[in-house]
């Protein structure tokens, strides 16, 4: 049976959750660095707790939107907004995985 894990950023690093599905339990830890998630549980699956995609520009995506209204409140305040293509850290971390560039 695959190792789950759950992971979602907080201020200061990264909260996860581990599934044991024979024992049916979940045991939390805190990571600094997303790096340590994948040193610590190789061979797993992660769910990762973030926007897919970028915006193109202002105004938000339709599908976030589309989300919100459907969540309504409280749970629509859960539907991150997913950073500009443009933002300069975005920016240099396409850098990066594209090219080596430094960022």
């Amino acid at each position: 049976m695959p190792k789950v894990l759950g992971v979602d950023g907080c201020p200061h690093g990264w909260c996860a959750v581990q599934l044991d599905a024979r024992k049916l339990t979940l045991t939390p830890v805190h990571y600094d660095t997303f790096e340590a998630i994948l040193d610590a549980h190789p061979n797993t699956v992660i769910a990762i707790d973030v926007p897919i995609g970028l915006m193109d520009g202002p105004g938000g995506r339709e599908c976030d939107r589309a989300a919100r209204a459907y969540l309504r409140w409280p749970r629509r305040t859960s539907v991150f907004i997913a950073a500009r293509a443009q933002d300069p850290q975005v920016v240099r971390a396409r850098r990066r995985l594209q090219g080596g560039v430094p960022g």
